[in-house]
């Protein structure tokens, strides 16, 4: 062959550009040619379906997903947009080519959810087109399916000392009812309920956590004036199982550190509990009225794992963690409980007077709500809100949202004189005088009591991630139903009024919040525009109101502090005095609809019970209790055509293979079974495993080698076929693919996970699966041919200019790259093909097409994809001439990898006689001045044996070494024999005549210039 020097460079400035510019181009006109495409989605119901309603499961942004084209190994890369859709388009992914699609960086906490019609599962193989490529994830903790046995539990309150064997202690503490119960609750008219508590068993308690796993629900202590503590006092948790409703004590966290201060309901003097054991009798209760919301335990959540749990210390306004374990055990010492304890921090409150108390957890974090009391400054511009994310990774606290609470607020009640006191009032130690007297005459029946103090407690999210706001009234906690005053003196027995709020703050794309607005959050319009009542003059959840029996609104702001969201449900519940229309002393939820603001639906617990709390927070937080959330595991039985342990799109899919799975941790006992269908799928999971897929467990997946399936003949599988119609026995034509050939995040879920047992008549993956949710789809198993010898494959490259190889500076030339398997057995194929292609300085790259794979020209790099026996595949690149004085330019390309053997040559070794390796050249015309006797002196390429130099095609006599003396214009070509593969066809060195040439021209050929009037010089 006929060869020219090489040189490789090209200009990074101009390339840089034009591939923005590419970008923006391909980013514009990504829908209207998308080849692959899809949707990741939150799965909350772990259906495998994306449902618009019940549950509302929206898009996910920012979820990586790369594309393996054919046989490359080198993925394109992109991810989702803010709706959740991605999408490769037809010139990355063309027409009819097979490719694998991965998902990665998922959110922390969410695992990909149960196999179904659009889930795909995080590793699936196409063929373009596919338009519906999706994925569904989900977690344990939002996990819920409302309409299949989704419950409530929440506490309610009597009035009394529970523990001393009085009616105090016999009416329920714990509730249970159906997350869409309504009505007045208990009645033939309302939904059922269900206790699962006395007061005397439990006390005064809030919500705490729900272990899922265990079944099981902790609760814990609250202090509140005229309710009487459980046995184990401020520092109490109890335990219900629910499996068998068998309540007990669980920890007082006193014995572990954790100091939630003494019983206000004691007398510091005798030691006695003043309360009465009658529900119905009175009490003052004095020092409970001033340590409320300062004493025993605010909000609590179990961690991520559901094995640690944090909890608010009202007593010194901390947070805490302790180990619970699973299924729950409480510590029993120090030792095993592992106390810390963290520093809440505060938004600069007046005196530094702040109140802790809501507690949430959320996707791996956990959030403190605070207030500013403003007690000393007594200052309504002192009281503030705020939120803090505690990360429990760092142990760092970080503010995410603050604002004010001197905002508008509706009346509590109607009753002239009681309609005047609404805002957020600072916080006082003052017992509230009587609202509701004509002429300055006191009802001593009926005295109402009203001063709304604000207690953050409760914090949830939308499916956004904004946020709802709660706020209890700490009034509630100080006041009860017919009970007198705290002092001596006063003879009246009051009606406390509890009256929170619920606000809402839109989360934007920079990680900030908005407080609503005048009713209006985001693009959400709330219901309540102008109505003096909320942030900015309106309110978002505008219908938080009563109507009494004559149709007429008697209070303005019912909700009590206590909330719950479940996720993709749209709607909100909430505590609330009074929450169903006409109904009098009642407290309950409402339930309403986060989207507008307005209520769905009411539920009550009580109605005008005696000893109850009335008006003033009957019932406390709320659990959802949901089915734990599912769990799977499985995935793929793939024939590994090249036996390289790596699954490729053009590798087939094994139906028709009969998996078992066993019970390490039981004698290794088969005990469920499934057939791969589908494309090789198999899943084991809580259907088709009976009694559930244990959790945290050892199995074993295994494959009887031994088995007979129906398959095709092995070696001739179509791209992305699947095995069948031919009998045969698995041990006598398969064996394992190679196991775990890299241990990197990203091969596990495409790599073989099988390795031999004993005596190798099973293949067997070894499995210890998660908690719920926690689905594991990275269990693949690679079945390749046993005992058979793989042909080699045959690369070989041509290279060439696309018409004319003369050009001019400024010209614009095209170089056509075509790489060949010229092998012909069936099962030479050559996989991860990878080409390297390079340009010399004097080109400037413009752009290229290609038949398959794409061109990095800021690496040179052409592929990875795969090339069957007698496949051929082009790549052609644009380039243009810049700043040159004349010579040859040229292109070169090389395979420097493939998988399987090439019969002739080795890739990456730089060899120019190899058939993997060509160069193709351009000529740039020299200018010569014979006048001046020039001379020119070119040389050819090293690494020849024979030379043969011609001009204007005529051989010249004797012109047989590298290097040739040019003094007149022509054009000069150099046949170069190798002994291999000899020939005279390259493109000629142009001499031209110009004598106002440049001293010294710089040309890319090897020259010398030797004028008569001076010595030879280079």
């Amino acid at each position: 062959m006929r060869l020219l020097s090489p040189w490789v460079c090209y200009t990074s400035r101009t390339l840089r550009a034009l591939f923005v510019i590419s970008l923006l181009i391909m980013s514009y006109s990504i829908k209207c040619d998308a080849q692959v495409s899809g949707t990741v989605f939150y799965d909350f119901d772990a259906n495998g379906i994306q449902t618009p309603v019940s549950p509302t499961e929206a898009g996910v942004a920012a979820i990586g997903v790369r594309i393996f084209v054919g046989g490359n190994v080198y993925p394109l890369i992109t991810q989702t947009d803010k709706s959740g859709h991605y999408t490769f388009t037809a010139q990355q992914v063309p027409s009819g080519s097979v490719a694998r699609v991965e998902f990665f960086n998922l959110p922390e906490t969410f695992s990909v959810s149960s196999a179904g019609p659009q889930n795909g599962t995080e590793v699936q193989f196409v063929q373009a087109p596919a338009l519906n490529v999706n994925l569904g994830i989900f977690n344990d903790d939002e996990f819920c399916n409302v309409d299949i046995n989704a419950q409530i539990i929440t506490a309610c309150y009597s009035m009394g000392d529970p523990l001393k064997n009085g009616s105090a202690g016999d009416d329920p503490a714990l509730v249970l009812f159906d997350y869409n119960a309504e009505g007045e609750g208990g009645t033939p008219s309302g939904s059922p309920m269900e206790k699962l508590a006395n007061a005397s068993t439990i006390g005064s308690t809030w919500i705490a956590s729900y272990q899922r796993s265990s079944n099981t629900l902790l609760v814990g202590a609250i202090t509140r004036r005229h309710v009487g503590l459980g046995p184990l006092g401020t520092g109490g948790f109890y335990s219900v199982d629910l499996n068998n409703r068998a309540v007990s004590n669980f920890i007082d966290v006193k014995t572990i550190g954790i100091d939630t201060g003494p019983d206000p309901h004691i007398d510091p003097a005798t030691g006695l509990n003043i309360l009465p054991a009658d529900k119905l009798a009175r009490s003052r209760d004095s020092l409970a009225f001033h340590t409320a919301a300062k004493v025993g335990i605010g909000g609590s959540q179990l961690s991520i794992y559901q094995d640690t749990l944090f909890l608010i210390n009202l007593y010194d306004r901390k947070l805490y963690s302790f180990s619970v374990q699973k299924p729950l055990k409480a510590p029993a010492n120090m030792a095993e409980a592992q106390t810390k304890s963290f520093q809440i921090p505060h938004p600069g409150c007046s005196n530094n007077e702040f109140v802790p108390w809501a507690l949430k957890y959320y996707r791996g974090k956990l959030y403190v709500g605070v207030v500013c009391t403003a007690e000393t400054s007594q200052k309504k511009s002192d009281l503030k809100a705020a939120i803090y994310e505690f990360d429990p990774k760092s142990t760092s606290f970080k503010s995410i949202f603050e604002f004010g609470l001197d905002y508008p607020r509706g009346a509590i009640d109607s009753t002239p004189g009681c309609d005047a006191t609404n805002g957020w009032q600072p916080w006082t130690n003052v017992f509230p005088k009587q609202c509701n007297y004509p002429a300055g005459s006191p009802d001593p029946v009926a005295a109402f009591a009203i001063y709304p103090q604000a207690i953050l407690s409760d914090i949830e999210f939308e499916d956004d991630g904004s946020l709802l706001i709660a706020f209890m009234d700490r009034l509630g906690l100080q006041t009860g139903q017919d009970q007198p005053g705290i002092a001596v003196d006063d003879t009246l027995n009051y009606y406390g009024f509890m009256s929170g709020d619920i606000v809402r703050a839109q989360y934007n794309a920079d990680s900030t919040y908005i407080l609503e607005n005048n009713g209006k959050s985001g693009d959400l319009q709330g219901c309540g525009i102008n109505t003096n009542s909320g942030p900015g003059g309106g309110e978002f959840f505008c219908e938080d109101y009563w109507l009494n029996g004559l149709n007429e609104v008697g209070h303005q702001e019912i909700t009590n502090g206590a909330m719950l969201k479940i996720a993709g449900i749209p709607e909100v519940l909430v505590s609330a005095m009074d929450p169903i229309h006409g109904l009098y002393l009642s407290t309950g939820f409402v339930a309403y609809d986060t989207k507008t603001g307005k209520r769905n639906r009411s539920f009550s617990v009580y109605s005008l019970n005696p000893g109850s709390l009335g008006k003033s927070g009957g019932v406390g937080d709320l659990a959802r209790i949901c089915d734990p959330a599912p769990l799977e595991i499985g995935n793929t039985v793939w024939f590994d055509a090249n036996k390289d342990g790596i699954q490729t799109p053009n590798e087939a899919l094994i139906d028709n293979i009969v998996i078992t799975l066993h019970d390490m941790q039981n004698g290794g006992i088969e005990v469920a079974r499934d057939t791969t269908a589908n494309g090789g799928h198999y899943y084991f999971n809580d259907t088709n495993v009976p009694g559930r897929l244990k959790r945290n467990h050892a199995y074993e997946i295994r494959i009887d080698l031994n088995q007979e399936i129906q398959t095709s003949v092995l070696d001739t599988i179509p791209a992305n076929g699947r095995l069948q119609i031919q009998t045969v026995k698995l041990i006598d034509t398969l064996t394992i693919s190679p196991l775990r050939v890299t241990g990197d995040t990203q091969n596990i879920l495409r790599d073989s996970d099988a390795e031999f047992n004993i005596d190798s008549t099973q293949a067997i993956v070894k499995v210890i699966t998660g908690d719920n949710s926690q689905n594991n789809f990275t269990f693949d198993i690679g079945l390749t041919i046993n005992n058979i010898i793989e042909e080699n494959n045959d690369l070989e490259i041509t290279k060439r200019v696309v018409g004319n190889c003369v050009h001019e500076v400024g010209d614009e030339v095209i170089f056509e790259i075509v790489v060949r398997n010229v092998a012909t057995a069936s099962t030479a194929i050559a996989d991860s093909v990878m080409i390297a292609d390079t340009l010399v300085n004097n080109l400037t790259f413009i752009n290229f097409t290609t038949s398959k794979g794409t061109y990095d020209s800021s690496t040179h790099l052409w592929g990875p994809f795969s090339m069957q026996p007698g496949e051929s595949d082009t790549l052609t690149i644009t380039a243009k001439i810049n700043s040159f004085q004349g010579g040859f330019l040229s292109n070169q390309a090389e395979v420097i990898k493939a998988v399987g053997t090439d019969v002739d040559s080795e890739p990456n070794n730089s060899d120019k006689t190899e058939d993997d390796y060509a160069i193709a050249y351009l000529s740039v015309p020299i200018p010569i001045c014979t006048s001046r006797q020039d001379t020119l002196i070119i040389k050819a390429p090293d690494g020849f044996t024979s030379y043969q130099w011609f001009k204007d095609g005529v051989e010249i006599t004797g012109a047989t070494t590298q290097t040739l003396s040019v003094h007149e214009s022509g054009n000069y070509t150099v046949e170069v024999d190798s002994g291999q593969c000899p020939t005279n066809n390259c493109c000629p060195i142009v001499v031209r005549e110009y004598c106002e040439c440049p001293a010294r021209p710089c040309i890319p050929v090897i020259l010398k210039k030797i004028k008569a009037s001076q010595s030879t010089s280079p």
